[in-house]
């Protein structure tokens, strides 16, 4: 098709998801930047690429293509969606729900608007307007039943205080290729103690250095498979930038009790708490 259309920037586009899903993201990201040489603001091209750029672990020019891209007026809910998609990958809530308070039809077609108030939902409540996060998530199901996102979420948001993980935009098949995952729990099983698991860790993480800026972002705002790997993988590598994400996250609201006195454990035994009283939220109160 390309060599009859090369300027076909539709095709170009689902060539740079195709190779996403391939696990093959250099060239996921130069299929998408070679969309934005025939069109610079195709708000798909700027949000696949603004995504790709984030698993490929470089978040400071995804912050780039993501202000390109909140640029262009949402006209339909298939580019609000599109917007909204690749913000919830930087974690910026404030765009995402700009970008939903500016659509003004947001059920012209029901599978994109459930996704969309599925993603409004999630900033809602990480901006802590949990009944607004509810009431899209209920909006959300009824547009489409079967949207699994909003069913975890908004089945996790009735759980007690204490074991809550919502909420999450993705579950970790989005953030992370399974190939990659399985790679690197063979690699750290296989090995006798935790001295050798932690230097394989850290082995796998030189190797794949984007994996190290995702775990972060798992850990923030991952689902609860997703947030529960990423500490184990982090409390086990133990490198200053894991410790950092380890002791923010303990000291956080968000996460389950349980899950966050564990990253409070590694990463004190990290040395990232310091010394004296450190503050926990539990209960609902610190």
């Amino acid at each position: 098709m390309l060599r009859a259309r090369p300027d076909f920037v539709a095709i170009r586009n689902n060539l740079s998801l195709a190779y996403q899903n391939l696990g093959q993201l250099d060239r996921a990201i130069a299929a998408a930047r070679e969309v934005l040489t025939h069109d610079p603001h195709n708000v798909h091209a700027l949000g696949n690429l603004t995504r790709f750029l984030v698993l490929a672990g470089q978040l400071a020019e995804a912050a780039v293509m993501a202000e390109q891209m909140k640029a262009i007026p949402p006209l339909n809910v298939d580019i609000a969606v599109k917007q909204a998609e690749a913000l919830s990958f930087l974690g910026d809530d404030v765009a995402i729900l700009t970008i939903f308070d500016q659509l003004k039809d947001h059920d012209e077609d029901p599978g994109s608007s459930a996704l969309l108030h599925h993603l409004a939902a999630v900033a809602a409540l990480r901006q802590g307007k949990a009944v607004a996060a509810r009431r899209r998530w209920q909006k959300a199901l009824k547009l489409n039943p079967s949207l699994e996102l909003a069913v975890g979420n908004l089945a996790d948001l009735d759980l007690p205080v204490d074991k809550r993980n919502a909420p999450w935009p993705y579950t970790i098949e989005y953030w992370l290729q399974r190939s990659t995952a399985e790679e690197l729990i063979r690699e750290i099983s296989s090995q006798r103690n935790e001295e050798a698991m932690r230097r394989a860790a850290r082995r796998f993480l030189q190797r794949h250095p984007q994996i190290a800026v995702i775990l972060p972002l798992l850990i923030e705002r991952g689902d609860p498979f997703g947030r529960e790997f990423a500490v184990r993988v982090a409390g086990l590598a133990q490198t200053p930038e894991l410790l950092a994400a380890l002791a923010a996250f303990a000291q956080s609201q968000v996460g389950p009790t349980q899950l966050r006195l564990q990253a409070a454990q590694f990463a004190q035994r990290g040395g990232a708490l310091g010394n004296g009283t450190v503050r926990f939220w539990r209960g609902g109160a610190w």
